[in-house]
């Protein structure tokens, strides 16, 4: 059988304790655990975290993986939940319970709310805004009635772009600092948008095509806080994706994870990630969701709730852990 040493030229180590700086495909033996370790680079993959409290879908999300809350979503659910890095906790409830809003936060105590809608229809549609830290608090609504719109930044410096009001989807674009301002309008309209970033430095990824038949999109554009450029395609177009969004992050990287992939459309698990130029793709969700949210960055994310639609199951309580980047994994004898 051929050796380790007759691969690679050399012997594994034997260490007490891990190597303080290992380099990529390093292998040790730990005398103290007894077990044979690797420094491994993950381009990224998704691990099963507790569920959330209710199965819903298409509700909001802001946070790190460490520190993230959901709410809303559903038949117009109140519910909050705050995720600590180990379990879901159900805080104060909404004012209003809505679904398809845009949200932004860079924590489990700093978010924002915006839009939404409690049911179809126009008279439904809604341009109210909350704000969370640790209970929600009604703030100066919108201009107009938005919704299926993406959202990034704080509860106190957010952008809101694309989505629909009246009618169909549109480009526009306000930001939010105690009040809404316009600003430059995105280049393509879309809805059920996805996003991250701050107000002034986001990403704007998939969507709906305001082109009559809301056809697939896989456009991506960037905002510097003066203007939109179009930048690279997502891979393939989707919608209802779940997105990185992290008030603290900024549009240099980030991750969109399932969402409907066409029109009429099922669910996808395939998760893109951006790295400030391209799209790559990693490890796939584990089951197929539209329509989840969450928080984090491109090296590490949570997602929770979402919808199996194309696959004869409704809406998820499940969440999903993302993680990418160097790590020590041990091998199991």
């Amino acid at each position: 059988m051929t050796t380790y040493k007759e691969i690679h030229g050399t012997n594994i180590k034997v260490l007490s304790s891990d190597p303080a700086n290992p380099v990529a495909g390093q292998i040790w033996y730990n005398t103290s655990t007894n077990l044979v370790k690797a420094f491994l680079i993950n381009a990224g993959s998704w691990a099963s975290a507790p569920n959330i409290a209710v199965n819903r879908a298409y509700l909001g999300g802001c946070g790190t993986s460490s520190s993230a809350l959901l709410f809303g979503g559903g038949d117009n659910q109140v519910t909050t939940q705050s995720w600590n890095n180990t379990a879901w906790t159900s805080v104060n409830a909404l004012n209003v319970g809505r679904r398809k809003g845009g949200s932004a936060g860079s924590s489990n105590t700093n978010a924002l709310y915006f839009g939404g809608y409690t049911q179809d229809g126009p008279a439904r549609r809604l341009n109210n805004v909350e704000s969370f830290n640790g209970s929600w608090t009604a703030q100066n609504v919108m201009p107009s009635i938005r919704f299926q719109q993406g959202g990034s930044g704080t509860s106190t410096a957010a952008l809101s772009f694309g989505g629909e009001g009246a009618g169909s989807a549109d480009t526009v674009s306000l930001s939010y600092n105690g009040s809404w301002t316009s600003t430059p309008s995105m280049n393509t309209a879309r809805s059920n948008i996805g996003g991250w970033g701050t107000y002034t430095s986001a990403i704007a990824a998939g969507g709906r095509l305001g082109d009559g038949a809301g056809s697939t999109s896989n456009k991506t554009e960037s905002y510097n806080g003066s203007a939109w450029t179009t930048v690279a395609n997502l891979t393939s177009a989707r919608y209802y994706a779940g997105m990185a969004q992290s008030g603290g992050a900024n549009n240099g990287s980030g991750y969109v994870a399932g969402g409907n992939d066409a029109i009429p459309s099922a669910s996808t698990a395939t998760t893109f990630k951006w790295n400030g130029s391209a799209w790559s793709t990693v490890g796939n969700l584990i089951v197929n969701l539209n329509g989840a949210a969450g928080g984090g960055t491109a090296s590490a994310g949570i997602i929770g709730g979402g919808s199996n639609n194309g696959s004869g199951t409704a809406n998820q309580a499940a969440s999903q852990l993302f993680a990418s980047g160097p790590a020590t994994v041990a091998f199991e004898s």
